[in-house]
């Protein structure tokens, strides 16, 4: 019971994506694959959607996905960093770093890619890796190994390798969004443990 409190942001993020998922697929008559024109209607970024009118779409875009594989996939990657994440930080801090890295990744995209349209959590996902990684090293050069942090960081090395790989390998994957939010993540991380020292 202690730990379904603790995490039930997480399970909250999970299940909002879910939920919206589920909805596209009725406006798109398909389970398994949600047509552009759904996306688009239901907040995806649109290529230099810099617009006044379109600033919804850099927090909605985070909570979509193009097919129930990227969904999948997705969110238990989410899971499984946000479980092992939040034994070390509070929910109201793992909520602002997955909606500000998502947010930042955003932006990156307006700017820096040419995808016609843009959804997913991979770049919020990528961002709650970087502040992880950060504090990760934090709690090991404190002397923490005891706490299995070197095979932490292994892990999740792997996880961001393969996430920005695959992204080179796929044309449909928006790198922009990748590395605007593991960079933000990895900034939130550094002013974040900066700010505990000097407390």
């Amino acid at each position: 019971m202690i730990k379904i409190k603790k995490n039930y942001t997480l399970y909250l993020i999970i299940l909002t994506n879910i939920t919206i998922y589920f909805l596209m697929s009725i406006s798109s008559n398909s389970f398994i694959l949600i047509n552009n024109h759904t996306l688009i209607d239901w907040g995806a970024l649109i290529y230099q959607s810099n617009k006044l009118d379109d600033l919804w779409r850099i927090i909605t875009y985070q909570f979509l996905h193009t097919d129930i594989s990227h969904l999948i996939i997705n969110m238990f990657i989410l899971y499984i960093v946000g479980i092992s994440l939040l034994q070390y930080i509070n929910k109201i801090l793992f909520v602002f770093i997955y909606l500000t890295t998502g947010l930042t990744a955003s932006i990156c995209c307006i700017f820096f890619s040419t995808h016609l349209i843009s959804v997913g959590a991979s770049g919020s996902i990528l961002g709650v890796f970087g502040f992880y990684y950060i504090l990760l090293n934090k709690i090991q050069n404190n002397g923490g190994k005891h706490e299995g942090i070197d095979k932490k960081l292994l892990i999740i090395n792997l996880f961001i390798c393969v996430l920005l790989i695959f992204g080179y390998l796929i044309d449909s994957t928006n790198n922009a969004l990748h590395i605007g939010g593991l960079v933000s993540g990895i900034i939130i991380g550094l002013i974040t443990n900066k700010t505990l020292d000097n407390s």
